[in-house]
C-alpha cells in the first residue's frame, strides 16, 4: 500500500539516521525484548525524535505504528459503548480503539508531555499491565493488550514528572549534530528522501535489514543475567538514591538484551554501563552539579581495587557532573561497582571494562523548572468553565436544566432501553433521566499584584531589582497560563500602580526601568492601594492574587488621629473576606529577631513566605509554588 494514497506518515529508513546511536540502541532493545515495553526520546525540536519513533515498526517483524493523537479523547482511546451492538441487540460492549488496535503493533504518543495526565497514565498503565480498561456509563470492561509505546517529547515545552518518567522503561535524547560534516549529511538525506522516498528506503534496505535480522535473533535468546551484573546495577541505583526498584529490573532486562544483540550467551560489564545510561539517568534527582575530572579510558581487570582505578586530568577542562549521595561522581560510580562485585564465571574469557566508557552523566532530562512548567502550564491555570466555552473532559447527570448536553453520552445512557421503548419512528427514543451535560474547562489565568515596599529600609535596592526580575519572569509564561501581573509601589506618604496589569513584557520592562527608591514605609496604604486595584476581580468571581513584599513594619498613618497598628489591622480585617489571594513575602534580614511580617499573614490569614535573599530566582520561584499548591 502506498504510504501517501493511504494518509499515514512516510516511514524513515532508521539506519539511514545520521548519529543518534544511543537512540537507535533503545529502539533495538525494546523490540529485542520481551519484557521492556516503554521507551521515551526527548530533546529540542528537529532532532528526529517522532522519525525515530515512527522509524521502529519496519525492523519490529510484522507489527505497524498506531499513532497517539494528542487531541485524543479517553474513549477513543480506550474504548466506548457500541452503539450499534447496544441499539440492536440491547447490550453492553466496547467499542473499537487506539488501545484495541495497539495490540500487538506499536504505539507512538508524539509529544507525550502535552497529552492529558488521565491519558497518559492510561496508556503507560495499559502497556505495562497489559490490561486495557474502558469504564464508561456504569460500564467496566477489561481487555488483554500487548503492545509497546514509544513516547517523545520536547522538555522546553512542558516536562512530565518524576512518578511518570520512572514508568519509562528506557530514555533517550537526542540532540543536534554539532560537526559541519553531519549537518550536511542529514540535510542530503532528507531531500533525497523527499524527492523519491522509495529509491531511498530501497538504498537503504539492507542495512534496515540487517538490524531487523539482529533483533529478530535477539528476541529468541534467552541470556542469563548473573549476579555479578545485578550487583553492579543495584550498587549504582543505591549510590544514585533511586526511589523503588524499576530502575534496577529495567537495567537488568536491558543489559540482557545488549548481550543478545551482540550475539553473546553472557552479560558484560559493557552491557551493564550502556544499560544504566538508557535506563537511570531520567530517574536521577539532581543535587548538585560540579566540576569533575573523567576518568581515563585504559582497561581495567575486573578484580581491580577501587584505588587503582587511574585518574587523568581533563583534556579540555572540566564537565559539569552530577554528584551523588556519597559526595562521589556518577561518572565512577559504575567503574566503582563493576571493581566490586564478585566475578562471574564466563569460562576462560577475561572480563575487562573502559573506565568511564561510554556513560554519560549529562544525558539525563534536566529538573530545574520542572514544577514551574507542568503541561498544564499550572493548576492554576485550568478551571471548570460555567458556560459552554471551553474543552470538554467529560460530562457528569445534570441537576436542574441542562445547559450543555453531552450528546453522545446521552445517547449511549439511552441506547441500550431502545428495544423496551416506542420509539415511534425515531432513530433512538431519549428520556430525561437519559440527559447528560457536558463538564469544561478553559483558561482561567489569574490576576498577580505585587504590593511592594519601596521606602528607604535595608535592602530596599536589591528588593527592587528582584521584583522586576520575577515581573517580568512571571510574565514570559503570561501567553500560556493567560496570567496578568501589575505592580504597587508604596513609598514617602503614598502608595501609587505603577504598572497596571498587564500580559506586556516589553510594556513592563520600560516600565520598570526606573523606579525610585527611598523615604518612609506607608505599608497601610500599599495595602488598600492594592485592593483598589483587585477589587473589582474579586467582585466579578475572580480570584486575584496579591503578592506583599514587607518586613511588616509601617509608619506612615493615614489618619493622624489613629494609631498605625489599629489601622493596619483594621485594613487587615477587611481585606479577609474580598476574596483576593494574599502571600506575604518577608524582606526582613535573616539574623532578625523580629518578624513582623509573619504577624501581617496572621492577620490577612495570607501564605507567608520568608526569603533570606532576596534574588529573582528565589522569589519567582517562591510565589509560583504557593500559587501551583492551591
Amino acid at each position: 500500500m502506498d504510504e501517501r494514497n493511504a494518509g499515514l506518515p512516510l516511514t524513515y529508513p532508521l539506519s539511514a539516521v545520521v548519529g543518534n546511536d544511543p537512540a537507535k540502541m533503545a529502539v533495538s532493545c525494546l523490540l529485542a525484548s520481551r519484557r521492556l515495553k516503554t521507551l521515551l526520546i526527548y530533546g529540542p525540536a528537529g532532532t528526529g525524535k517522532t522519525l525515530i519513533a515512527r522509524s521502529a515498526a519496519a525492523l519490529s517483524g510484522g507489527r505497524r505504528t498506531v499513532e497517539l493523537p494528542l487531541n485524543a479523547t479517553g474513549e477513543q482511546v480506550f474504548g466506548s459503548l457500541d452503539m450499534d451492538d447496544a441499539i440492536r441487540n440491547g447490550s453492553r460492549t466496547v467499542s473499537d480503539s487506539i488501545m484495541r488496535r495497539a495490540n500487538g503493533n506499536i504505539i507512538v504518543a508524539d509529544n507525550a508531555n502535552l497529552l492529558p495526565k488521565d491519558i497518559l497514565h492510561g496508556v503507560l498503565d495499559a502497556v505495562l499491565g497489559g490490561v486495557v480498561r474502558a469504564e464508561m456509563d456504569g460500564l467496566s470492561v477489561c481487555e488483554n493488550v500487548d503492545t509497546m509505546l514509544i513516547a517523545t517529547m520536547d522538555p522546553s515545552e512542558a516536562e512530565l514528572d518524576a512518578h511518570e518518567l520512572d514508568r519509562f522503561d528506557l530514555c533517550v535524547r537526542t540532540d543536534d549534530l554539532g560537526t559541519e560534516d553531519e549537518r550536511t549529511e542529514v540535510v542530503r538525506r532528507a531531500l533525497a528522501f523527499v524527492s523519491d522516498p522509495s529509491a531511498f528506503r530501497s538504498s537503504y534496505k539492507e542495512a534496515d535489514d540487517a538490524m531487523a535480522s539482529r533483533i529478530l535473533l535477539a528476541e529468541a535468546r534467552e541470556v542469563p543475567i548473573g549476579g555479578r551484573a545485578t550487583a553492579i546495577i543495584a550498587a549504582v541505583c543505591e549510590n544514585l538514591g533511586l526511589d523503588g526498584h524499576r530502575g534496577d529490573i529495567a537495567a537488568a532486562e536491558t543489559a540482557a538484551t545488549l548481550a543478545a544483540l551482540d550475539g553473546r550467551g553472557f552479560v558484560s560489564d559493557d552491557d551493564v554501563r550502556n544499560a544504566v545510561g538508557l535506563c537511570l539517568m531520567h530517574r536521577c534527582e539532581p543535587a548538585a552539579y560540579v566540576p569533575a575530572e573523567p576518568e581515563t579510558g585504559c582497561t581495567v581487570q575486573a578484580d581491580a581495587e577501587p584505588s587503582d582505578l587511574p585518574v587523568a586530568e581533563a583534556v579540555d577542562g572540566p564537565e559539569p557532573s552530577l554528584k551523588m549521595k556519597d559526595g562521589t561522581h556518577a561518572e565512577g560510580a559504575v567503574t566503582r561497582a563493576v571493581a566490586r562485585a564478585e566475578p562471574d564465571s564466563y569460562g576462560d574469557e577475561t572480563m575487562v571494562f573502559a573506565a568511564g566508557g561510554s556513560f554519560d552523566v549529562k544525558d539525563f532530562i534536566p529538573r530545574g523548572d520542572r514544577n514551574a512548567r507542568d503541561r498544564d502550564s499550572g493548576r492554576r491555570g485550568l478551571g471548570i468553565s460555567e458556560d459552554a466555552s471551553g474543552r470538554c473532559i467529560g460530562y457528569v447527570i445534570p441537576r436542574g436544566r441542562v445547559k450543555d448536553v453531552a450528546l453522545s453520552a446521552t445517547i449511549r445512557t439511552a441506547a441500550p432501553y431502545q428495544r423496551e421503548r416506542r420509539r415511534d419512528g425515531v432513530a433512538i427514543a431519549i428520556m430525561p433521566e437519559d440527559l447528560r451535560e457536558k463538564v469544561r474547562v478553559r483558561r482561567k489565568g489569574t490576576k498577580i499584584l505585587f504590593v511592594v515596599d519601596g521606602s528607604g529600609s535595608i535592602n530596599a535596592d536589591a528588593r527592587m531589582m528582584a521584583v522586576k526580575g520575577a515581573i517580568l519572569s512571571i510574565l514570559d509564561d503570561a501567553y500560556k497560563r493567560r496570567d496578568m501581573v501589575g505592580l504597587v509601589v508604596f513609598r514617602g506618604t503614598t502608595a501609587e500602580e505603577v504598572l497596571p496589569l498587564t500580559r506586556s513584557v516589553s510594556l513592563a520592562y520600560t516600565i520598570l526601568s526606573e523606579l525610585p527608591t527611598g523615604g518612609r514605609t506607608p505599608l497601610v496604604q500599599g495595602l488598600r492601594k492594592g485592593y483598589d486595584v483587585l477589587r473589582k476581580y474579586s467582585e466579578a468571581g475572580e480570584s486575584p492574587v496579591m503578592v506583599v513584599l514587607t518586613d511588616g513594619w509601617g509608619n506612615v498613618s493615614v489618619d493622624v488621629r489613629s494609631r498605625g497598628n489599629e489601622e493596619l489591622k483594621a485594613t487587615a480585617e477587611v481585606l479577609r473576606d474580598t476574596g483576593i489571594r494574599m502571600i506575604i513575602v518577608d524582606t526582613e534580614r535573616k539574623d532578625s529577631r523580629y518578624r513582623r511580617a509573619g504577624d501581617l499573614a496572621a492577620m490577612l490569614g495570607a501564605d507567608y513566605v520568608m526569603l533570606d535573599e532576596i534574588s529573582t530566582e528565589s522569589l519567582s520561584a517562591s510565589v509560583n509554588t504557593v500559587l501551583e499548591n492551591e
